[in-house]
């Protein structure tokens, strides 16, 4: 498994718009690559459908070949759609690899894992089949829950992902020192030498 963050950094809205539009962009890609990427955290910009951060997992041992194209900046080049005056036409975010939690830290056998119907939209599929997954770390307590996936298998995998997320911040010791570790990654954003440029037309329909 391999940890996807895509981050603005500590830039402005136009940097948490082109977030967004990046991970639909690899999100796409890895659909038509067969890539298995799922979901693990957002974090919200302050505009709607903007992200300070989001990170996937990548089901996978080795860097899929077509993702090394998106690793490092990526720079949006076009105009500001909150500030149409704005002379700013550069737009940067950082596209990186984060390592998940260690294998060490987590056992099945220390799992409890329960399904149930998921709530929501999703009509019958969702009202007949218990596929929603509730994990929990017996050990520390600590919940998972996942009815993202139209299979059970797939809840069932996804929740357990994030409960290696919950147990790796549990771990540190804090949540703010995890916060902080993932922060770095924003501050560490290069504005140049982009590996990707992207420009309006490229983010048409995203």
């Amino acid at each position: 498994m391999i940890w996807l963050q895509i981050s603005a950094g500590l830039g402005p809205d136009e940097c948490c718009l082109v977030v967004a539009k990046v991970a639909k962009l690899i999100s796409a890609e890895a659909r038509l690559k067969q890539t298995e990427l799922q979901l693990i955290e957002k974090v919200d910009g302050t505009r709607s459908e903007t992200f300070q951060s989001i990170l996937f997992a990548i089901a996978a041992e080795e860097v899929p070949t077509w993702l090394n194209d998106w690793i490092g900046t990526v720079k949006w080049i076009g105009n500001s759609p909150y500030r149409p005056n704005h002379r700013r036409k550069n737009w940067f975010v950082s596209v990186q690899l984060l390592e998940p939690p260690l294998a060490m830290n987590f056992q099945l056998k220390d799992l409890r894992i329960e399904t149930c119907r998921s709530s929501g939209p999703g009509g019958q599929h969702v009202n007949k089949t218990e596929s929603s997954v509730r994990v929990t770390h017996i050990p520390t307590g600590l919940v998972a829950v996942s009815q993202d996936e139209r299979s059970q298998a797939g809840n069932r995998k996804l929740a357990i992902e994030r409960l290696k997320r919950k147990l790796q911040i549990a771990n540190e010791g804090e949540q703010a020192n995890a916060r902080k570790k993932l922060q770095q990654q924003h501050t560490n954003l290069e504005r140049g030498n982009a590996v990707k440029i992207l420009t309006d037309e490229k983010f048409h329909g995203y």
